[in-house]
């Protein structure tokens, strides 16, 4: 799976926390589109912050079968 991505962004390294739209700013500030962004967070309010930006979002919550649904996705 992660050959389909072009990076990864961990939040921790942005030096603010989510669902505060600072930790969001350097994904959509990149070259890459909020279209081509895909968030996923086991956390809703942070998803919800995240479609707030336009980005779309995966709420990966407790069960495995997210995995699957990012696979169907790409």
């Amino acid at each position: 799976m992660t050959g389909a991505f072009q990076r990864f962004l961990i939040s921790d390294t942005t030096g603010f926390v989510k669902p505060d739209p600072n930790a969001f700013a350097e994904l959509v500030s990149g070259e890459i589109g909020a279209d081509d962004i895909l968030f996923v967070d086991d956390q809703l309010h942070n998803v919800k912050a995240a479609e707030e930006l336009g980005l779309r979002t995966l709420h990966a919550f407790a069960y495995s079968g997210w995995v699957n649904v990012i696979d169907k996705i790409l």
